[in-house]
């Protein structure tokens, strides 16, 4: 989709990568930008593709006035482009930006906090014997407190998933001479990779921007409640071997 920021538009694919809407080009030392052109770039290094220049439109003086017209011919390309150069299994990558945090909080629902203890999201303590027959297998199977991702029985959109989740908060962004807003691009860097893998194909991944605990970032990794146990702790291996590399 495309999304107005300050200093003008950027698309977001289904993928939820950002790709740039830039108009003109320098030349020399001095700036001189066309009137007409517009550049789709990938401008992220994150992404090792070959040519980060996805396509270009004329008319750039008329986007405002067509941007149906426009969101339309961009997708089709950047669709082209990804098909090109990311593997993604066709496995769900949601993305949810600071400004979505009450549909997020809508969507996913807790039935455990990150100790296991059960509750009915979040309102009121449960038992083994009040969860749904998923997550009580989920729970006896699967849960664990101890692969390096925060694990959690959870209900997505109505599905009932059991989740492991892995946090990007200021104070990583401080150790790591990064920032919020580079984390967030990390992130969605490591969905496209772990698309690719077999392990994840029947997964689906979330990013949030600044929606946990202390506004931190959260990469959310929703697996079916009948996932076999080999699998799952495959999954969350290769999380915690990759996710902050």
């Amino acid at each position: 989709m495309l999304k107005l920021k300050e200093d003008g538009y950027c698309y977001i694919s289904d993928i939820g990568i950002k790709y740039e809407l830039l108009e003109g080009i320098k030349i020399g030392g001095k700036e001189k930008n066309t009137s007409d052109i517009i550049f789709i770039m990938l401008t992220n290094p994150d992404y090792n593709v070959d040519n980060n220049i996805v396509g270009y439109l004329f008319g750039a003086g008329m986007i405002e006035s067509n941007l149906k017209g426009y969101e339309e011919s961009i997708k089709k390309m950047v669709t082209e482009f990804e098909e090109k150069n990311f593997v993604t299994n066709n496995i769900p990558i949601i993305v949810y930006e600071s400004e979505d945090i009450k549909q997020y909080g809508e969507d996913l629902k807790y039935w455990c906090n990150a100790c296991g203890d059960l509750h009915h999201h979040g309102e009121y303590d449960i038992e083994e014997k009040d969860l749904p027959k998923e997550l009580l297998r989920a729970y006896s199977v699967l849960w664990t407190e101890g692969n390096g991702s925060l694990c959690y029985l959870v209900e997505y959109k109505g599905e009932y998933k059991i989740a492991l989740i892995n946090e990007f908060d200021k104070d990583y962004a401080k150790d790591t001479c990064s920032t919020m807003a580079k984390l967030f691009d990390h992130m969605k860097s490591k969905a496209v990779d772990f698309s690719e893998m077999e392990e994840f194909k029947t997964a689906q991944i979330v990013i949030t921007e600044e929606a946990g605990f202390l506004e931190c970032h959260e990469f959310v990794v929703l697996l079916p409640c009948d996932t076999s146990k080999d699998l799952f702790d495959k999954i969350a291996a290769i999380l915690y071997e990759n996710m902050y590399k």
